[in-house]
């Protein structure tokens, strides 16, 4: 099972409830309405089996590896979430209004980490994950992903850009996944340095995965009009002895 590494302090998610009167069982909840069509059907056989190393048979790999696209080099594209849900996520982010800085971040823009919004945040996002990333990246790289170190929401905006937040990797991440929340602004996206690649920006909804650590170094590109969101996970490949561990 997807383990979540706890980072930072819960905020009191009744307070913020009561304050702000937001349901957000329909954000935090898994549905499969949620996720993109077709990559429900693509996915739609994958059974998350331990003892198996949470590899899919050939029949599901031979379907995934049809499904997504590779426009450069182990950065992996397809669609994710519905634009509805994204359009939920991030008016639920923006009326609660949590978004800042991380101390000791450099990165230019604030972000909100999902987890400070609700209790129930990363097991919502973790089912995403079991069900339709780990059987990408395990057919793709033989390489399940199966711990979540964090899964936020980034605004990119005119006013909060600082120059460009330079080349990094992503350090708590294997494997990170990027996915276009909106599509009302201009330029901005994720440029890779060594694949000389520029992905974005994204129909709403779709993702890029990739493997962050060593051999993508990337950064963002300024947007030139309105703000950008995307929803980013962080996740890791190490296989707990303890398939069962599973936090929220």
């Amino acid at each position: 099972m997807i383990v979540q590494q706890s980072k930072g302090l819960f905020l009191n998610f009744l307070n913020l409830y009561n304050c702000n009167m937001i349901d957000l069982s329909k954000i935090f909840n898994y549905s499969p309405d949620n996720i993109a069509p077709e990559l429900l059907e693509a996915t739609k056989d994958y059974v998350l089996v331990p003892e198996d190393s949470f590899m899919p048979t050939d029949e599901v790999r031979e379907k995934i590896l049809d499904f997504v696209e590779e426009p450069a080099t182990d950065i992996i594209s397809f669609p994710f979430l519905t634009p509805k849900y994204c359009r939920q996520l991030v008016d639920t982010c923006e009326e609660i209004g949590q978004f800042r800085h991380r101390p000791g971040d450099e990165y230019p823009a604030p972000e909100i980490d999902l987890k400070d919004l609700s209790p129930y945040a990363n097991t919502a996002h973790i089912q995403k994950i079991e069900k339709h990333i780990v059987p990408i990246a395990a057919s793709f790289w033989n390489f399940p992903v199966i711990w979540l170190s964090s899964a936020f929401v980034v605004k990119h905006s005119m006013d909060g850009q600082i120059g460009n937040p330079g080349w990094h990797h992503d350090g708590l991440a294997d494997v990170s996944l990027s996915v276009q929340l909106n599509d009302d602004f201009d330029d901005g996206g994720v440029y890779f340095e060594r694949q000389k690649f520029a992905a974005g920006p994204l129909p709403v909804g779709h993702a890029i995965l990739f493997p962050s650590r060593v051999t993508h170094r990337h950064t963002a590109l300024n947007i030139t009009r309105g703000k950008r969101y995307s929803l980013t996970y962080w996740m890791k490949g190490d296989i707990p002895e303890d398939y069962s561990a599973r936090t929220v």
